[in-house]
């Protein structure tokens, strides 16, 4: 019982902080699409959109994709504003991996319910991420299905078809499995994290694939 209630406080914890960028304004920079910055206070809100301040005292101002290409907190997260090529919305989402190849994530947490009585489970606590991936300086990013599913290979080959290599490694599960190791869970917190295959196999890519 007590592991479980450690685990729940553990999403509970990554619940907010994955919120932290909406709900208080942190120093960051804008980077504008005319090549200027604008260095001050920001908040991300929704509807992908960004509030600014020089400083506390000033009046916010909002910014979306039209005025801004990239945000980045102060020695925290970088989020960019990319297409979906599939909806063709516009979404600010976070950048995992830079490269030849970038990946992008959007994560979400559901913390769950804890039943009263003792020894009661944990019920419904789960997190998702959502991978995206995207060629360098493309305003585009596709949505990468699960690593379980049979798509991420069609979709990770399409993306890397100039690396024969890298496509005899991807080819099937079982190729996967033996070329990018899954991470055992050694905490929560490893419980927690999303399998860091799909990592690797990007960061190989860059690497290898030049």
């Amino acid at each position: 019982m007590k592991k479980k209630i450690t685990i729940l406080l553990i999403f509970i914890s990554l619940n907010i902080s994955s919120q932290s960028f909406f709900n208080t304004y942190k120093k960051g920079t804008l980077h504008m699409r005319d090549g200027s910055d604008l260095r001050g206070l920001l908040k991300l809100s929704s509807g992908n959109k960004i509030k600014f301040k020089k400083t506390k005292k000033d009046k916010k101002q909002t910014f979306d994709y039209k005025e801004v290409s990239r945000v980045k907190f102060l020695f925290e997260e970088e989020f960019l504003y990319k297409i979906n090529i599939k909806s063709k919305r516009h979404l600010l989402i976070k950048r995992v991996v830079k490269g030849k190849l970038n990946l992008y994530s959007l994560i979400s947490y559901n913390p769950g319910l804890l039943m009263g009585n003792p020894g009661s489970p944990v019920i419904g606590a789960s997190s998702q991420t959502i991978y995206y991936v995207g060629k360098e300086n493309s305003d585009y990013i596709e949505v990468l299905p699960s690593i379980d599913k049979k798509k991420f290979i069609k979709i990770l080959s399409k993306q890397t078809s100039d690396c024969q290599e890298f496509l005899n490694m991807i080819k099937d599960k079982e190729n996967i499995e033996y070329f990018f190791e899954k991470k055992e869970s050694e905490s929560e917190r490893d419980f927690i994290k999303k399998d860091s295959r799909i990592e690797q196999m990007i960061n190989y890519y860059n690497s290898h694939c030049n």
